[in-house]
């Protein structure tokens, strides 16, 4: 066996993890260990302490959860508030996906990052 036809042998070009990961990785289930969120859960919060941004806090939308919750607390902001619960009916299920999506991504990278070995074949 010659040295190139070695070389090709230990470092082939396309390695095998890569075939693996891009095969696998649409069948991959959630991250073990924690559930995902829900849509049914979202929309109860939503329904009971949407008022107070709840179903935002939920969906880790921290900055606009604690505006509402500000806005709800003072008479002033309170329509705008209950204007703003009722306009979030039509946007939380996509939140709740595009949460589950991002995780079940970060997921996936994590899974199948696998370094480069850092030794030289003379």
């Amino acid at each position: 066996m010659s040295k190139e036809q070695l070389l090709s042998a230990l470092y082939p070009s396309t390695p095998w993890y890569a075939v693996v990961a891009s095969r696998d990785a649409d069948d991959l289930e959630d991250p073990p260990g924690e559930p995902g969120k829900t849509r049914a859960a979202a929309y109860i919060i939503w329904y009971f302490l949407g008022l107070f941004g709840g179903h935002r806090f939920y969906t880790k939308r921290y900055g606009s959860a604690c505006v509402q919750l500000l806005l709800s607390m003072s008479l002033i902001g309170l329509p705008a508030s209950l204007l703003w619960w009722i306009r979030d009916v039509f946007y939380v299920h996509q939140w709740v996906s595009a949460f589950n999506e991002e995780r079940r991504r970060q997921y996936q990278s994590r899974l199948f990052y696998v370094e480069q070995p850092t030794f030289f074949v003379h």
